[in-house]
């Protein structure tokens, strides 16, 4: 059924919120990085379905290899690639390469930051009165699920699946209150 809803979502909602996990300031990039800081591969596996573990700790494997030498900002590089690649294609998005940091959408930039202050305030901001509560209760889901431990790969993906949601409901409410430019209506 989570996989189902996770589907509709993806329908339903515009790619943006997927442009916010293929930036190298996204959560995936900055998950990978965790997991190269720490040679845990479990702190970025949370981002990816269980099918695609073995390329992405494939990948993981290169990057570590690499550390130290004169390819390690390629090998780096490839392995943020194939992560969030791997992310996109679990979610049956396309992937055409990781995005310059700073172009993740403000409402998005929030939710962020309200996660990490677990504080919905600053997010319920820039929502609807309308649509407040509903979004609450996401961010309420997300932080009841965000204290697993780094190696519970299971838990990750539970925490990961409603973050997911939380975006992207955050940038369709947000869409879709924000008035048309005029280059809209031409």
């Amino acid at each position: 059924m989570r996989k189902i809803a996770s589907c509709i979502l993806f329908l339903l909602f515009s790619v943006a919120a997927f442009a916010h996990c293929d930036g190298l300031d996204g959560p995936v990039v900055k998950a990978a990085r965790a997991a190269l800081a720490a040679k845990n591969a479990n702190l970025v596996l949370i981002w990816v379905q269980p099918s695609h573990e073995t390329e992405l700790r494939e990948a993981f494997q290169s990057a570590l290899k690499a550390a130290g030498s004169t390819s390690e900002e390629a090998a780096n590089h490839k392995f943020f690639e194939t992560a969030v690649r791997l992310h996109r294609a679990g979610e049956g998005a396309e992937f055409d390469g990781l995005k310059p940091a700073g172009n993740i959408p403000a409402p998005l930039v929030a939710a962020d930051r309200a996660l990490e202050l677990r504080s919905p305030d600053m997010l319920l901001e820039q929502i609807n009165a309308d649509h407040r509560e509903k979004v609450r209760q996401q961010f309420q889901k997300v932080v009841s699920v965000a204290d697993y431990r780094p190696d519970d790969v299971s838990a990750g993906r539970e925490y990961v699946h409603q973050y997911v949601v939380l975006l992207h409901l955050v940038e369709h409410l947000t869409q879709e209150a924000a008035p048309a430019s005029a280059h809209d209506h031409q």
